[in-house]
């Protein structure tokens, strides 16, 4: 049966959402995606007349630049679609290929003259897409498998900072209300320069308070605020949303405060605590000191090659 890709009407969408509920992760949610409000478009994927998966994105400009690119604060598109109910692998392997390419497809002939696009980690072949001209660049994450023992998980943890995980003196209040949050928070944007998404990620997470879907950590020393690391979950994986240290924060702040994040999570019986991926190399290293499982993700870039190109140099 034929496969396509087409952008979804309002109508369609609660069928869309209907099956992110039962197959998607978080950032394909209803819940999460009302947030971004009319920037938000959601691309179906059908088989025949049946919805079997898609993607989300926000439609934007950058300079002035109609633009496609992966929601504010999602690492990732969420794309996800019913598998083929074949056993054989072969025949597994040709239909995600189908898939991959008709979302190329899509991205030619209805995107825009910029597109960016994070997917899941677990979109593994990228092909189609690389052979239709697109730009695909890995980027990584850090995974930590929440279902091991305690003992297992800290024996991970790279030794040089691994007494960094006790709080010692300081205070790891999991109480703290959203405006608490946003309060610290909002220093990490205010440095770089991200004002105009500030007022989205604070709808983030009041939606995420509101829904039980947050994990947080607001790290004090006696009456002095120290830090705080933001989280929010789906039935399976919590993820590292954002976080900040004061400039005179305890030396133990970032990996007391951050691992009592993940100790949270584990608490609710959540499978995997993703650290959704840094590029930057001392944020890299510190998530890397949690002892997660490194795993490669992709981004695509597509749309005029001019266009994509003068990206490349703004981004340097």
């Amino acid at each position: 049966m034929s496969l396509r890709v087409s952008l979804l009407s309002v109508s369609e969408r609660p069928r869309f959402f209907a099956l992110s509920e039962e197959a998607g992760t978080l950032f394909v949610q209803e819940h999460w995606c009302r947030v971004y409000g009319d920037a938000l478009r959601i691309a179906g994927l059908w088989q025949g007349a049946d919805l079997i998966g898609g993607f989300v994105f926000t439609e934007t400009r950058m300079k002035g630049i109609r633009a496609w690119i992966t929601p504010p604060f999602a690492p990732h598109c969420g794309l996800f679609f019913k598998e083929t109910e074949s056993e054989n692998q072969s025949k597994i392997n040709s239909f995600r290929k189908r898939v991959l390419r008709e979302i190329g497809g899509f991205l030619e002939d209805s995107g825009p003259a910029f597109v960016k696009l994070e997917w899941p980690h677990s979109i593994t072949d990228v092909q189609p897409l690389l052979w239709q001209g697109m730009e695909i660049s890995p980027k990584y994450t850090y995974v930590i498998t929440l279902s091991e023992p305690e003992e297992t998980l800290r024996k991970n943890v790279d030794p040089k900072v691994r007494g960094l995980l006790d709080p010692g003196e300081l205070l790891l209040d999991t109480q703290a209300r959203p405006a608490e949050l946003m309060a610290i928070v909002q220093r990490t944007f205010q440095k770089k320069s991200l004002s105009t998404n500030e007022h989205t990620a604070a709808a983030l997470v009041e939606q995420a308070y509101a829904g039980n879907r947050l994990i947080a950590t607001l790290v004090r020393r006696g009456d002095e605020i120290q830090g705080a690391f933001v989280c929010v979950h789906d039935s399976h994986t919590c993820y590292y949303l954002f976080g900040h240290t004061v400039d005179a924060c305890e030396k133990n702040t970032g990996h007391a405060g951050l691992w009592h994040c993940i100790q949270q999570a584990r608490m609710r019986g959540l499978q995997a605590f993703d650290f959704e991926g840094s590029m930057i190399p001392g944020v890299e290293h510190f998530f890397r000191s949690f002892g997660g499982r490194q795993v490669p993700y992709f981004q695509l870039t597509a749309g005029n090659r001019w266009i994509r190109l003068l990206w490349q140099l703004f981004r340097k």
